[in-house]
C-alpha cells in the first residue's frame, strides 16, 4: 500500500513585484528545491481572482515541513524571499491516498475545499462529507477524455482532520468544469446536501512544476 501523500498548500496573496516580474518567485522556489523532504513543488497563479499565487509542495512526511518551520535560521530566510512580492501567505495540508500529479499537471488544476459548518464539525459528518466527495470525483474520474478531465483525488485537510476535505481535479480549461458537472445529474443532488452542512470553495490555477 502507498503512504499517503502529503501535499503543502500555499495560499500566497502577491503585489504588484510578482505581476510586474513573475520571476520574482525564483528565489523561494530555488530555496525550496535544496530542502530535505520536498519531493514535487508546483506553482501557478489563481485563475478567479488573479492576485493568488499558489505553490504546492509534496513532502515526504508532514514532519519535514514542520522541521523546516522550525528551523530558526532557514526559515526566516525563505519567508524574506516571499515578502518581495507578497502581502500574506496562508498554509494548510492535505492528506490524500492516492498521487495527485495527475491533476496538478494538467493545464489547469482545480483545487475545491469543503469545511463543516458550526455544528456539524463531528467525525461522523466528516466521513459522511468524504464519502460525498469520493462519490463526485470518482464520477468525474470516469468521464471520458473528451470531457476534459484529468483523475483527481480527495483527502481530509490535516489541520481540521474532522471538519474540511480537499479535492483536486485536473482540467483542460476551467469552463470544462461547468460542461462536465451539468452532465452529471448524478452528483447535483449530492452537491446539494454538502452545501447544508459545508462552506464550498473553487479555484482553477494553470500550475508550473519547479525544475
Amino acid at each position: 500500500m502507498a503512504p499517503p501523500y502529503v501535499v503543502e498548500f500555499a495560499q500566497i496573496t502577491v503585489t504588484d513585484a510578482y505581476k510586474n516580474d513573475p520571476s520574482i518567485v525564483n528565489e523561494a522556489l530555488d530555496f525550496l528545491k535544496k530542502v530535505d523532504g520536498a519531493k514535487k513543488i508546483y506553482h501557478g497563479l489563481e485563475v478567479q481572482d488573479g492576485t493568488t499565487w499558489w505553490l504546492l509542495i509534496e513532502w515526504e512526511t508532514l514532519e519535514h515541513h514542520q522541521t523546516l518551520m522550525n528551523d530558526k535560521v532557514q526559515y526566516p530566510i525563505l519567508g524574506s524571499y516571499i515578502q518581495k512580492f507578497s502581502t500574506g501567505v496562508k498554509l494548510w495540508h492535505a492528506s490524500f491516498p492516492e498521487a495527485p500529479y495527475t491533476a496538478f499537471e494538467a493545464p489547469y488544476t482545480e483545487i475545491v475545499t469543503w469545511s463543516l459548518k458550526d455544528g456539524h464539525k463531528t467525525k461522523e459528518e466528516q466521513a459522511k462529507v468524504l464519502e460525498w466527495a469520493k462519490t463526485i470525483v470518482g464520477n468525474f474520474n470516469e468521464l471520458p477524455v473528451e470531457s476534459g478531465v484529468s483523475k483527481g483525488t480527495v483527502g481530509p485537510i490535516i489541520e481540521e482532520s474532522e471538519a474540511a476535505t480537499a479535492i483536486t481535479l485536473g482540467w483542460t480549461s476551467p469552463e470544462a468544469t461547468g460542461k462536465a458537472f451539468n452532465s452529471l445529474d448524478v452528483i447535483k443532488p449530492i452537491v446539494g446536501q454538502v452545501k447544508e452542512i459545508a462552506e464550498l470553495k473553487l479555484i482553477h490555477v494553470p500550475l508550473a512544476v519547479a525544475k
